[in-house]
């Protein structure tokens, strides 16, 4: 029998597959010391995952400064199961500078991230280049350290540097090393992919990581891969109960590995899950008993982490003072996390503090700065459309949501694009009862018309319950009283069910108005003929009518401001795209019209004195913004690199405010690194014509 069968069949019964690819560096002395304690201990052929990792842990600290190969192997154990205090004393007295690396790693999951910089840097200028297996160790190190940090970008670049030093160096390291390595190297990836919202772009990592890890019978890694998977699946594919399968079996094998880390993610993931599934108290049960975990084992980082999730799960259920104490105390502790300042500008909306909201809303775009998360720019967007609604500036509102809801189609973050379709609707609601006219309400009730048709129906699902809410409201401002009153008092058995207090409190609050209408004699609910028309076609009147008696106020309305015409222009004068609202327009020379506009144009900003109406504000000075005739206006905006002109019968505010928004969407679909278009291509025409029919 060879000397290599003799040695596995020493090793095979006690070494789990998981530590294998260490195998390789130990002694022959250092493997028959780990023998021996297990023979000591009469654990050689029951030997479990949790309790080798202990015994190595222990054998090493009785052999302190002796092996230095054992003592690396014994640092990244205490690294995986997280007893990151056995790892600060096996580093304290080994001669082995590499064991700086699971110390630095073990540094920042307790957020001591001053000193896990000083480590990286010792282990840099220590490193040889023959060494492949630190090599690598080293870019992933630097990877945790800049997700740590903040900055995914970076920590994306070192995994993308280890993946392709692995792919240079794989036939210099033994098969189990490189695939260890490479499932590694995948799972890293994910985290970082997930955590920049790229969702799109995790799919084939996962499903390539999870067969690698069974393959090499890596179970940490499996746990990792299975998470990884479920939340694809919820966060993306908006499947829960395939998602909660995956969730469920990373579950019971950390269960069965008795890693108190891979539990505390198992945990906080679950509690996650159960949020979406509206049971939010028994979700913040199961995130702060992760929460404990994490304390116990010293890994401040994730702790801060999933003290953020508990504060947004306090924040979905009401408790909003208590989300509150747990931020500041973050951000007191110096967390970087971006999501510390959103959920505290979230927070800050929600009990109408909205200049505390906009200076946090700042703080984040600091600690969001070059960090390329998806999530984190959209909610930027979001949030502060959220600001402007609860200000009462619904034009402004109404463009950021619209804005919001285009950066998440672009970057196919479907839940995201959702919620702000639910917000747009919201403002265009609620800018009708504030200011009614026509052309609000009829914006209104499309708008509301089109999200329905993207929501599933289903009556226990939130965003149908939430889209049916804003529907029972616009109904209720159009005098279809029984229709809304069915509506809401389904909304309130619903609302109560998952013990949404928020939207408890708006529904009673529309049930009691029409307790009280009906109490004076305004309206005889029991009288009214129930409604057998769809909502799509519920529109009696061309407009809202207020409570009988009651005449709107006159500063609220508006003179509606029909568009005619829509050109945008190159700087050069050039038209690269027209649309016309109305009939009887389309034999206008658009060459000749643009050039007039460009000619004018160029004249006013030359001599910076005209008889024409100019703007000092917004657009730089002595841009020419509008030109006036009798019949009509010609409305002037400038894009990063076009000139938009709209021709309207009149001006006023809200037509105003849609070619503003235009020309935002314009500057997000042209970027002013790409090379100017002269020419739209058929898929860009297709955009700006859907972008006009939704604007105007």
């Amino acid at each position: 029998m060879g000397l290599d069968k003799i040695e596995n069949k020493l090793t095979k019964s006690f070494f789990p597959r998981e530590f294998k690819q260490y195998k390789r560096n130990l002694s022959d002395v250092e493997i028959a010391l780990i023998r021996n304690a297990f023979e000591k201990a009469n654990a050689l052929e029951k030997c479990d995952y949790f309790t080798f990792c202990k015994t190595v842990i222990c054998v090493s600290l009785d052999y302190l400064g002796q092996y230095p190969e054992l003592e690396y192997f014994a640092a990244e154990i205490a690294y995986e199961i997280r007893r990151l205090d056995d790892l600060e004393f096996i580093v304290r007295v080994s001669n082995n500078p590499y064991v700086l690396l699971p110390l630095a790693k073990g540094l920042i999951a307790k957020n001591s991230l001053g000193r896990a910089a000083a480590n990286i840097r010792i282990v840099e200028s220590k490193i040889k280049p023959d060494d492949l297996v630190y090599q690598l160790e080293l870019y992933l190190v630097k990877s945790y350290y800049a997700v740590a940090n903040g900055n995914l970008t970076d920590a994306l670049f070192h995994i993308l540097a280890a993946k392709e030093f692995l792919r240079s160096s794989e036939n210099e390291l033994d098969i189990i090393q490189a695939n260890t390595f490479d499932a590694q190297i995948l799972v890293d990836e994910c985290k970082i992919l997930f955590e920049m919202g790229r969702y799109d772009k995790v799919f084939d990592n996962v499903n390539e990581g999870l067969t690698l890890a069974k393959k090499i019978g890596n179970r940490p890694l499996t746990v990792l891969f299975e998470i990884f998977y479920g939340m694809y699946l919820i966060d993306y594919k908006s499947s829960l109960d395939e998602g909660n399968q995956h969730h469920y079996i990373a579950a019971s094998i950390a269960r069965k590995l008795r890693n108190p880390y891979l539990i505390a993610i198992t945990l906080e993931t679950i509690g996650n899950n159960l949020q979406l599934q509206r049971k939010i108290e028994e979700g913040i049960k199961f995130c702060k008993h992760a929460e404990r975990l994490y304390k116990k084992i010293g890994d401040e980082q994730n702790r801060m982490i999933i003290a953020i999730k508990i504060a947004n799960l306090q924040i979905a259920f009401g408790n909003v003072s208590s989300a509150m104490s747990i931020l500041l105390d973050l951000e007191t502790l110096g967390s970087k996390n971006p999501l510390t300042y959103l959920n505290l500008v979230y927070a800050f909306i929600k009990i109408d503090d909205l200049d505390l909201a906009e200076t946090y809303l700042e703080k984040t775009k600091k600690h969001l700065r070059g960090r390329g998360d998806l999530t984190g720019e959209f909610l930027l967007i979001y949030y502060e459309g959220l600001i402007e609604f609860q200000s009462g500036n619904f034009g402004k509102a109404e463009m950021l949501f619209a804005h919001a809801q285009e950066f998440a189609e672009l970057n196919k973050l479907s839940k995201q694009a959702l919620n702000a379709s639910l917000q747009l609707v919201n403002v265009l609601v609620s800018k009708n009862i504030a200011f009614p006219s026509k052309r609000n309400f009829k914006k209104a009730k499309f708008s509301i018309v089109e999200l329905s048709s993207q929501v599933k129906k289903d009556e226990q699902s939130i965003e149908y319950n939430n889209c049916e809410l804003l529907k029972a409201i616009l109904l209720f401002s159009n005098n279809n009283y029984q229709e809304a009153k069915d509506i809401f008092k389904r909304l309130e058995s619903f609302y109560f069910s998952i013990r949404l207090f928020e939207k408890i409190s708006t529904v009673q609050e529309y049930l009691e108005r029409l307790s009280h209408l009906e109490e004076i004699g305004a309206i005889s609910l029991d009288k009214t003929e129930r409604t057998t028309k769809e909502f799509s076609e519920f529109e009696k009147t061309p407009a809202p009518i207020l409570p009988p008696n009651v005449e709107p106020p006159q500063s609220y309305i508006e003179d509606d401001a029909n568009p005619i015409l829509l050109l945008i222009l190159s700087h050069g004068g050039l038209p690269i795209y027209s649309h016309y609202f109305r009939e009887g327009f389309e034999n206008l020379d658009e060459t000749l019209v643009s050039g007039f506009l460009g000619a004018i144009v160029s004249f006013a900003e030359k001599l910076g004195e005209s008889n024409i109406r100019q703007t000092r504000s917004g657009l730089g000075r002595g841009f020419l913004q509008g030109i006036r005739h009798g019949d009509f206006e010609i409305l002037l905006e400038r894009s990063e690199r076009y000139l938009i002109a709209l021709v309207a019968d009149q001006e006023n505010y809200l037509i105003r405010k849609q070619l503003k928004r235009l020309v935002d969407e314009i500057n997000v679909l042209f970027l002013i690194d790409d090379e100017p278009i002269i020419v739209l291509g058929e898929n860009n025409r297709l955009y700006i014509q859907s972008v006009v029919n939704r604007i105007f």
